[in-house]
């Protein structure tokens, strides 16, 4: 979902970014995210790089905005939804939150629920959003979130 996610600096007071490194370079996880919520997001980034990995279909979602899906996931920050996103976003069965062209991720309590594969499809989802893809009514022309998430579903084979 595309929302007025606020600043990344508008993150709690004595926050403290980490950034993960295996292999590749991992997303920033900024903290305290809840620990289920956390638990969720490190299920789901190996599933969103595997699929960004094997499936020419899933990077197009991505090429189509001339855009690559993996910079995108690494280059993004995860936050805490705040409690006005929570009340405003959250609270009709939105898990994250994001603005278009950002790089600040927003997730909601209701993301430590997903499975890693479900998390996967709200990752990309979001990261669409960050490379750029709008979304209806926020634009007229554009596909409301549902399509969105159908096009990751199929593009990137997470049924």
């Amino acid at each position: 979902m595309s929302g007025s996610g606020g600043d990344p600096g508008s993150a709690k007071p004595g926050s403290t970014a980490i950034t993960t490194e295996a292999a590749a370079r991992r997303p920033i996880l900024h903290l305290p995210l809840p620990e289920r919520v956390a638990a969720s997001l490190n299920d789901g980034i190996p599933v969103v790089q595997e699929r960004l990995r094997d499936y020419a279909s899933c990077r197009a979602l991505f090429g189509r905005l001339g855009s690559d899906g993996a910079v995108k996931l690494n280059g993004a920050s995860y936050y805490p939804a705040s409690p006005e996103q929570e009340r405003k976003y959250c609270g009709r069965g939105v898990s994250a939150v994001t603005t278009v062209g950002g790089s600040a991720v927003f997730l909601c309590r209701s993301f430590a629920r997903l499975s890693g594969q479900q998390a996967a499809i709200i990752l990309i989802h979001e990261a669409l959003h960050l490379a750029g893809q709008t979304e209806y009514p926020a634009s007229p022309e554009a596909p409301d979130s549902s399509a969105i998430t159908e096009m990751v579903m199929t593009g990137c084979r997470l049924f």
